[in-house]
């Protein structure tokens, strides 16, 4: 019985990836080992989630006959090219299934790299693991308050993250551990960005914050793509 279910899954599963293909909107297939997660794939299906502070979090999403169907969301990179520093954004929401609410949270991967200079220099980062514990690479979440601060800006991507990012210059994570595995991130003219991550750092009032079984899943884009 368990191998016909486990069976019966990894078709549902497959159907699902094949149709995605076909489809503009972003496909959420729960992980059967970490409900409310999105299982990894390597497709470009524009997905993301994690486990944040024992909280599930994950892309916007709405919930569709058990799948979990989401519009796409937009994952800038910002290049800068002088201090050598490479950031991903990565939008998202704190999901709470009981009362059916979300908060915003935003996790910044801030990388330093002197390989990426433009856009097309990013498959270079192809099977690359940063290891988030030394002085060089460091992740940290952004919430719900800040993003409001800035919210005027949504719908100027530039100026929004770029007022993002200011707002937290001054931040560095403290007794930061943890990885960000990028396992793909190769195409033609858009990028498919697949990886995984998990960490943990305390915050300026010595709040300890922990990320595991981060998972991500996009395809990048040209439009987005910044320099600071």
């Amino acid at each position: 019985m368990i191998f016909k279910n486990n069976l019966a899954y990894t078709a549902l599963v497959a159907i699902i990836l094949l149709l995605s293909s076909c489809l503009d909107n972003p496909v959420f297939v729960f992980d059967p080992i970490e409900p409310g997660l999105p299982i990894y794939t390597q497709r470009g299906t524009d997905v993301a989630g994690a486990i944040i502070n024992d909280s599930i979090w994950n892309s916007e999403q709405e919930v569709n006959g058990g799948l979990i169907w989401n519009e796409k969301e937009f994952i800038p990179v910002i290049c800068d090219t002088i201090n050598n520093r490479l950031t991903f954004v990565f939008p998202g929401y704190i999901i709470n299934y009981q009362n059916d609410t979300k908060t915003r949270q935003e996790i910044i991967v801030n990388l330093e790299t002197n390989r990426i200079k433009s856009f097309e220099d990013l498959p270079l980062l192809d099977q690359t693991k940063f290891d988030l514990s030394n002085q060089f690479h460091y992740a940290y979440l952004v919430n719900q308050e800040v993003y409001d601060k800035y919210n005027n800006y949504h719908y100027y991507f530039e100026n929004y993250y770029e007022h993002l990012l200011d707002s937290s210059v001054d931040f560095k994570p403290i007794n930061q551990i943890g990885n960000f595995n990028i396992r793909r991130l190769s195409g033609q003219e858009d990028f498919i960005f697949a990886g995984t991550f998990g960490f943990e750092y305390e915050d300026s009032l010595n709040i300890k914050n922990t990320v595991y079984h981060g998972r991500f899943d996009f395809t990048l884009l040209k439009s987005g793509f910044f320099y600071k």
